[in-house]
């Protein structure tokens, strides 16, 4: 049985980002993750940064993810002089469409969060709509333009994984656990079917699997939402911005490649992709787009995204000390990695945080039940 300082169940992009945050800090981590690296919501992710907020988010909220969006820009560059892998961040604006009056009324309600992050907003007509992004066909009611970033996700992972291990970090997968181990009313690590890892602190990094660990004090109502998005090639569109329509998402990659996204199904832990879900998705890009009929599907795939309640994510210390939970990020995982990152980071090392995130408690649904 190795010991180690802290150990990270889950390596999807929060366990990775968390053991490179704390891994830098001077401590020796172990990252367990029962299947493969960063297979499972953070694969699936879309990659979109800043974009526009939800309703639900205070300003506040919405600043930390830009903020964190900022932090994984500034990354780019840093994971490539470290691993050698370019994780396509690219910066473009963002069209969003509003097509009907209650879409209009939506988008305009999204104005004080955007300026209240100093990301702004410009509302276009519909006919500069054409104007900015020719492709866009589409008739509208009224058009407005962000600030938008993009990474390729599924890069950013393998350069984290890349860099962790350079770093010392032991990653271990196929790695299943199964419960805490609690001596004296603390955490001292972790049991699979037949291993244990020693450590004074364990972090919970396991997403939709948050609520799952046996030995944990609290009741965790995190559970997985499915998403299906696929991918286009379509060498004819050549698209400027990132388009955001009111139900999905057209994202133009770096690399060439255009992803839709992106369904939201509570359906517990079901992967498929569904003709349904499929067809929808590619029939509304196409009423948007009508070039894009003309591209190829190049993929198919689906992911679980960890929803909470109250839409916030769970992060920070449990009711036991030692453990700590940094789960339920729902869609914004990818922006919300780098803050949590810093936060896990600073109460494993000093114990506590400057950042206002008393909403993000884990401990915040007590005699809550599903």
């Amino acid at each position: 049985m190795k010991t180690y300082d802290v150990v990270i169940v889950g390596a999807g992009i929060i366990g990775l980002m968390i053991a490179r945050a704390v891994r830098n800090a001077g401590l020796s981590v172990a990252l367990l993750e029962r299947s493969e690296v960063g297979k499972e919501a953070s694969w699936a992710s879309a990659g979109v940064l800043m974009s526009r907020p939800y309703p639900y988010e205070s300003i506040a909220d919405f600043s930390l993810r830009v903020e964190g969006s900022e932090m994984l820009l500034a990354l780019a560059p840093v994971l490539v002089e470290e691993t050698g892998i370019d994780i396509e961040a690219v910066r473009h604006p963002a069209l969003h469409l509003a097509l009907t009056a209650d879409d209009e009324s939506n988008m305009r309600a999204l104005q004080p969060q955007l300026e209240g992050a100093n990301l702004g907003c410009e509302f276009i007509a519909p006919g500069e709509v054409r104007k900015r992004q020719p492709e866009v066909t589409l008739p509208v009611r009224l058009g407005m333009v962000t600030s938008c970033a993009n990474i390729e996700n599924r890069r950013l992972l393998r350069a984290l994984d890349v860099g962790a291990r350079k770093a010392g970090v032991d990653v271990i997968t196929g790695c299943d656990v199964q419960g805490l181990q609690v001596e004296e009313g603390k955490v001292t690590g972790v049991r699979t079917a037949n291993q244990e890892y020693s450590a004074g602190t364990v972090v919970n990094a396991t997403g939709s699997w948050g609520g799952t660990l046996r030995g944990a004090p609290e009741h965790i109502p995190v559970q997985p939402e499915r998403g299906q998005m696929l991918s286009l090639r379509a060498d004819s569109v050549a698209l400027t911005h990132l388009i955001n329509l009111p139900q999905f998402i057209i994202i133009p990659r770096k690399s060439g490649r255009i992803v839709l996204g992106a369904t939201s199904e509570k359906v517990g832990y079901d992967r498929r992709n569904t003709a349904g879900a499929i067809q929808g998705m590619l029939q509304a890009a196409i009423q948007a787009i009508p070039a894009l009929a003309e591209g190829s599907i190049e993929e198919l795939w689906s992911g679980f995204r960890p929803f909470s309640p109250d839409g916030y994510p769970l992060v920070g210390p449990s009711a036991l000390p030692g453990y700590f939970y940094a789960v339920g990020h729902y869609k914004l995982g990818i922006q919300q990695a780098p803050i949590t990152a810093e936060i896990i980071r600073d109460l494993v090392t000093t114990g506590r945080t400057s950042r206002s995130i008393s909403h993000w408690d884990p401990t915040r649904f007590e005699g809550y039940r599903d």
